[in-house]
This record gives C-alpha cells, sequence and structure tokens, in this order.
C-alpha cells in the first residue's frame, strides 16, 4: 500500500522577524536520519505553497524549508523592493538562522533558481548542491538588454506586471481569468489551486493577489547578474529547463553545463512552470540528483 503523500497544510509554519524589522514566514519539515533538507525559493508573484504538488513529493527522507519573499504568500507586505544584493542578503539571514549547515541543498525557481545560485556562491561550506528549476540567469546580452528597457520604461515583463489584473470576486473568478492561460498553461488542477490559496488572499470585495503587481515589476525590472556567482558555487548541480519556456534558457544552459563536470542540465517538457504541469515526473527527476549526492 502506498504512502499518503503529506499535506502542506499540515507543515510546521516558521516565523522570522529579519533585522530590518520585516517578518518572513514559510513552512518546514524535519528530515528523516541525516538526509538533506531542501531550502526553497519560489519565483516572482509566487510563494512556497505554490509549489506543493512538487514539494510534498519530496519530503522523506528529506527535509523541506520553504521561505516566503517579503512581498510574497505568507511574509509580511511593505510596498517596497531594494534590488536584488538586499533580497540576497535578506535570504541569507534566513538561510543562516533556519537552515542545517552542510546538510542543505538550496531549490529554487526562476528568480528563486537565481537567488539560490548566488547564495551559493556565498555559503560554499554551509551548502551541499542546489537543484535550479527554469532558473532566471540571464546571459549577459539579455541581462543589458532587460536593465536599459527597465530604464526606459520598456521592459515588457515588467510592464505586462504593472497591468495585471489584481482583484476579483472570488476563488471562481480567479480561475475563470487565468486558468490555463498564460503561464499558467498546462498547470494540473491541483498546482492551480495552491496558486489560488497561496498567491492570492481574501479581501473585502473578493480575492486579491499577495504580491503587489508594482513590486513584481520592480524585480523582472532589476535582475541579479548571476555569472561569477556561477563560477564560485562548485556544489553538484542539476538545472532543469522547459522546452518551451523563455528563448534565452538553452543559451543559460550551455553556459551552466561548461563550467563543471558536476553540474547536470536538462530540458524538459512544458514551459516556465513545468514542474506545476508535471510535478510527478519533476519530482522523480530531482530525487534521483539528491539520491546519488555524496553522504552529507
Amino acid at each position: 500500500m502506498s504512502t499518503a503523500l503529506p499535506q502542506f497544510r499540515d507543515l510546521q509554519t516558521w516565523e522570522h522577524r529579519r533585522a530590518d524589522g520585516v517578518t518572513v514566514r514559510g513552512r518546514r519539515v524535519d528530515p528523516v536520519g541525516d538526509a538533506p533538507t531542501l531550502f526553497f525559493s519560489h519565483g516572482n508573484g509566487f510563494a512556497g505553497g505554490v509549489y506543493a504538488t512538487l514539494l510534498r513529493r519530496l519530503i522523506g527522507p528529506y527535509g523541506l524549508i520553504t521561505h516566503d519573499f517579503e512581498n510574497h504568500g505568507a511574509s509580511e507586505v511593505t510596498g517596497r523592493f531594494q534590488g536584488p544584493a538586499a533580497l540576497l542578503a535578506q535570504t541569507r539571514e534566513v538561510f543562516d538562522v533556519l537552515a542545517p549547515r552542510g546538510k542543505t541543498v538550496l531549490v529554487g525557481h526562476s528568480l528563486g533558481g537565481c537567488m539560490s545560485t548566488l547564495l551559493a556562491a556565498e555559503r560554499p561550506d554551509a551548502v551541499a548542491a542546489l537543484v535550479l528549476l527554469d532558473p532566471i540567469l540571464l546571459p549577459t546580452r539579455y541581462w543589458c538588454a532587460s536593465r536599459i528597457a527597465a530604464r526606459l520604461g520598456r521592459n515588457p515583463m515588467a510592464n505586462a506586471a504593472r497591468r495585471r489584473r489584481t482583484q476579483w470576486v472570488d476563488r471562481d473568478a480567479v480561475a475563470a481569468r487565468l486558468k490555463g492561460r498564460g503561464i499558467y498553461a498546462g498547470w494540473t488542477d491541483a498546482a492551480f489551486d495552491d496558486f489560488v490559496e497561496h498567491a492570492t488572499q481574501r479581501v473585502p470585495d473578493g480575492r486579491a493577489l499577495i504580491c503587489p503587481r508594482e513590486i513584481e515589476a520592480r524585480i523582472y525590472g532589476q535582475p541579479a547578474y548571476p555569472w561569477a556567482a556561477l563560477r564560485r558555487a562548485r556544489q553538484p548541480m542539476l538545472m532543469l529547463y522547459g522546452a518551451d519556456s523563455y528563448p534565452f534558457l538553452p543559451a543559460t544552459a550551455r553556459r551552466v553545463a561548461a563550467g563543471d563536470r558536476r553540474r547536470q542540465v536538462e530540458a524538459v517538457a512544458g514551459g516556465h512552470c513545468f514542474m506545476m504541469e508535471q510535478p510527478q515526473p519533476t519530482a522523480e527527476r530531482i530525487r534521483r540528483f539528491l539520491d546519488a549526492l555524496p553522504p552529507v
């Protein structure tokens, strides 16, 4: 008889008041025995709970810590974004407080994949390995173009975020507007339900996105430059990217793979959020990578 998967809502909650006074939150579960803990960082506009269909398949024997960035999910909404260096420092603070030293694998999607790369370079003895899921590691010419376009007010991702509708009358209206469209195309029903549960919140007039659209836009307009950090990150690495995701990712994949024989880079079926489209195959591939790691 198969063991039932743990429910995300049943995981222990944690809360940390950062040195700057902002309270951030997430969920956690301890590992079994000497297994490593996965420290998960989410994408722009999302939250750890949005990935529940994937993450619950990775628990046991592995532990899990999800970290909702400021302005996302269960963490405090301040309406400010101070740039990628500040976001890295904030993530590093949470990591240093919560993560088991030397027994942690960083796992990140999109923005979270970039932050995981930067953090691994800064904490070489504390991070055992990395799993990057469609990480926003922009090739240099894309990075320059993105920054320049943002200064000119012409960054398409940022502008789309600023135009985004943010409120609906109820959960059904959220689904009617978003489900199966754009970034949400191909998601399983359970994954989309997790998005509604963890990336939107109840408000007096219905249901609204938690992350302010201006914050989402600023994050898109200020991508981190990852390549110096990637050269310093010497841990074993698995990078999975969607075959139908952003056009820069094949170039990113080639550059990542060229740096170290311990880096495994693979294209998988799906788009930028392939793990919401294919949670079981994604979890199986991650587990194979984790199971093959040397003891920590």
